[in-house]
């Protein structure tokens, strides 16, 4: 049975469909000098997979870290922070959608820390390597996303669940302004 388990994992690892120590990210077609208060943010967020709560993402999140561990270039784990928190953001909001408020504000807020990680090492590799240019890029929209998004999620949420949402758009207008400051 162990190696039965064994084997199921490695095999999920290995041919699982996206190879993230490879994979670009592609650019969102806005540019990065424009405002995102002249209109909603051209930043598509990706496809989240399995869900929080779902048998199987509890295999999902082992298989990541297993990733996240394997990387060792800063520039592509920050790629890989950024679609980390990207996901969690699409999932939060079909979580919202689907009334599971508790679950979608820890997910929510995974997002954000995926988010500041991602800054950090931005900010790291900037240091080190001079400009790192599409990914800090991507990271601005990402963050400005993100904040159109909490806007909306306030909106149509009342209550506790209100108030926990206007407390993660105020770290998340925080990481904008770090993010703005990545050259």
């Amino acid at each position: 049975m162990k190696k039965f388990l064994l084997t199921f994992i490695l095999f999920l690892i290995f041919i699982s469909s996206n190879s993230y120590a490879q994979t670009e990210i592609p650019i969102a077609s806005i540019t990065p000098t424009q405002s995102p208060s002249k209109g909603p943010v051209q930043y598509e967020l990706p496809y989240p997979g399995v869900l929080p709560g779902a048998l199987l993402y509890n295999l999902k999140a082992v298989r990541d870290r297993i990733i996240e561990f394997l990387m060792s270039d800063p520039s592509k784990k920050s790629n890989f922070y950024l679609l980390q928190a990207d996901k969690r953001l699409s999932a939060s909001i079909m979580l919202f959608d689907r009334g599971k408020n508790v679950l979608a504000e820890t997910t929510l807020s995974k997002s954000q820390n995926y988010l500041e990680k991602a800054i950090d090492k931005a900010e790291k590799v900037s240091n080190l390597k001079g400009r790192f240019g599409e990914a800090n890029d991507r990271i601005k929209l990402s963050s400005a996303k993100q904040i159109e998004e909490l806007e909306k999620l306030i909106k149509e949420n009342k209550g506790e669940t209100n108030q926990k949402l206007k407390g993660d758009l105020k770290r998340a207008k925080e990481l904008q302004k770090r993010a703005e400051k990545l050259r």
